[in-house]
């Protein structure tokens, strides 16, 4: 995706992630460029900000969370909780200005999300103000009791009409011994967004105490700033390829959904993650496989789930959501937020499928992944349905 947009930026030509896997080399993807170039007609450069910069509308990720946060209220299952343990001196006030900086860099961590008269939410956008660090002196407690307080903080709910989405604590376990502790909602950020976080906190704060200028990355644009053209290329049709793609993808005759085994006592916000670790030599063979298929290991392990899903269920036809994060282009990556969107991906699969049809298959369905993976998940099924 990265060079897919570079090219556009630097080249002003448009082409689709399947062209780019069509060319086996350079000089076969070079013969494939438009002659002179084009931009596309349904993408936006550059990202105005809104009329307001004290409000902003939400881009469709936060709404969906925000819909969610509605429906059932008062769940911590969106908190995105980190731990950075320090030993030695810890600088509350290099800290402090640390964080604050941060804060006010990224705009949508000054964001609360409120109403409007009708009932629909609005980002509202509070001015940078210093950060407040919640201090827990726990060196007369014991580890099972200080653990148990960064658990439930890290669990307790947010409003975010009320909170802006994020609180920051310390907890002084030992002499010289700190847990720094940042609790994000989901509705401001993302993995990447949080790997943001880590690395302008760590510099800002080494550059306090050393005394010296921080070295941060320009950012570019601003969360609320991408939000805004996002709503933009909606009103102005900018999507409408992309929704036509996936209403052929998607059309029927669509499988009923998987009928799979599922705990009567399961808790719904409960999820599993299963893990299996996989021998150096059996790793190795993965990757001569897919070396083999002329497919990355992505594309092929989301076949082979697929698969497994088909089995499971008894059903031949399987969609599997995926995300795919909206950082490709220069601008975004350093920008804090929730930039993702989930997308839904259909796999066709046969019992009589060899590895090579079965990985042809993933991949072709997850072409609509990088092609029309920016159309937002909410468009998808009110077009499709």
């Amino acid at each position: 995706l990265e060079l897919v947009t570079d090219l556009e930026d630097r080249f002003g030509v448009q082409l689709t992630v399947t062209q780019l896997f069509d060319g086996a080399t350079p000089l076969v993807i070079a013969s494939r460029l438009p002659e002179g170039g084009r931009v596309g007609a349904d993408r936006v450069s550059g990202a105005s900000g809104p009329d307001d910069p004290s409000s902003a509308s939400l881009s469709f990720a936060q709404e969906r969370l925000w819909v969610l946060d509605q429906l059932d209220p008062g769940q911590s299952v969106y908190n995105s909780a980190t731990e950075h343990h320090i030993s030695g001196e810890l600088d509350g006030e290099a800290l402090t200005d640390a964080l604050s900086l941060i804060v006010a860099r990224h705009d949508v961590l000054r964001t609360r999300i409120e109403t409007d008269a009708e009932g629909l939410p609005v980002a509202v956008i509070d001015p940078p103000a210093p950060v407040t660090v919640t201090q827990h002196d726990l060196r007369a407690s014991d580890r099972t009791a200080a653990e148990a307080l960064i658990a439930q903080e890290a669990a307790r709910p947010f409003q975010l009409d009320q909170d802006l989405p994020y609180r920051v604590a310390t907890y002084h376990l030992a002499d010289a011994e700190w847990v720094l502790q940042v609790v994000f909602h989901h509705i401001a950020v993302d993995a990447w967004s949080v790997r943001c976080f880590r690395d302008e906190l760590n510099e800002l704060y080494a550059a306090t105490i050393g005394g010296r200028p921080a070295m941060l990355p320009d950012l570019g644009t601003s969360h609320a700033a991408l939000a805004t053209r996002e709503r933009e290329r909606w009103r102005g049709g900018g999507f409408a390829e992309g929704l036509s793609a996936w209403a052929e993808e998607l059309a029927t005759p669509r499988p009923a959904g998987l009928q799979l085994a599922v705990r009567a006592d399961a808790d719904p916000h409960d999820s599993v993650v299963a893990e299996r670790t996989l021998s150096s030599a059996q790793v190795a063979t993965f990757h001569e496989v897919c070396a083999t298929l002329k497919v990355t290991e992505y594309i092929l392990g989301l076949g082979v789930t697929a698969a497994v899903l088909a089995g499971e269920a008894g059903e031949g036809d399987v969609i599997v959501g995926a995300l795919r994060a909206d950082r490709a282009r220069r601008e975004t990556r350093h920008v804090m937020g929730l930039l993702l969107n989930t997308v839904p991906l259909r796999l066709r699969v046969g019992a009589d499928m060899t590895l090579a049809s079965l990985a042809e298959e993933a991949r072709r369905s997850t072409a609509m992944l990088f092609d029309h993976g920016d159309v937002p998940f909410d468009l998808i099924v009110d077009h499709v349905e």
